[in-house]
């Protein structure tokens, strides 16, 4: 398994055959096995944003997060201008809660 990469882009198979499809701009997570990515949820550690699946094809199109530059994310409900986000049960990207805690955002 790589451990670095130059470009902002990454290859990685899906966990679950088609879990992924139309899921286009929802953030992902490392899956169980080497190289498997899945839908991110709330507790997970966030890695990129799945850029491109297709049908039937396990393999998928992550842009990794950290890389710079900008990237499309689907938001998981309206989000003001200047909010702080993270990212919800659901994938998407969503208003960083007011609640005192510890929170990782994008």
């Amino acid at each position: 398994m790589e451990t670095t990469t130059d470009t902002p882009y990454k290859p990685f198979k899906e966990e679950a055959t088609d879990a992924l499809l139309d899921k286009e701009h929802s953030l992902v997570a490392l899956g169980a096995a080497a190289d498997t990515v899945k839908l991110a949820t709330s507790i997970d550690d966030a890695i990129g944003v799945l850029v491109a699946k297709d049908q039937g094809n396990p393999h998928v199109a992550v842009r990794l997060l950290g890389k710079g530059g900008t990237v499309k994310v689907k938001a998981g409900g309206i989000i003001a201008k200047g909010a702080r986000v993270t990212w919800g049960a659901n994938a998407k990207v969503v208003t960083l809660t007011a609640a005192a805690g510890t929170y990782r955002t994008l």
